[in-house]
């Protein structure tokens, strides 16, 4: 599972690893470890290039880093779809995506990550959440 978090928060709120989290990202050029982050994702996907977590999450960073910080929007798409081949069953890498798609300017994208989100079986609560948070965007999209 893949959840975002604010790096601050983390010394006061329960920590990610408290509830199964395989990698948790957040804001972490204000603490400077944005390139730390990337390399850390880096190695995770050079030793499982199928990790999908790890394509996630390096998705999100490059969607969040600013281009003079090393982020590409254009990396975004490609590795969500990795992460998706690897792991097609997971509804919050659709969810995400489509969430990354409209920060794209790519609604009509997004609007088909979202109903493929909607097709898929739901087998924990975290699911549950992820199908009823795609629902609430669909219905906010045009």
């Amino acid at each position: 599972m893949v959840v975002s978090v604010d790096p601050i928060s983390l010394g006061i709120l329960t920590p990610p690893g408290a509830y199964n989290a395989d990698i948790a990202v957040g804001e972490g050029q204000s603490l400077g470890l944005a390139s730390e982050v990337k390399s850390s994702l880096g190695k995770a996907i050079e030793l499982n290039p199928n990790h999908a977590a790890a394509l996630h999450a390096l998705a999100l960073w490059h969607l969040e880093v600013p281009w003079v910080a090393g982020g590409r929007s254009g990396q975004v798409r490609p590795l969500f779809d990795q992460a998706i081949t690897a792991e097609p069953n997971e509804i919050v890498h659709y969810v995400d995506y489509a969430e990354a798609l409209i920060r794209l300017d790519d609604k009509e994208a997004a609007k088909l990550q979202l109903e493929k989100a909607l097709t898929l079986t739901v087998t924990t609560f975290r699911d549950q959440q992820d199908q009823a948070k795609a629902q609430q965007m669909l219905s906010e999209l045009p």
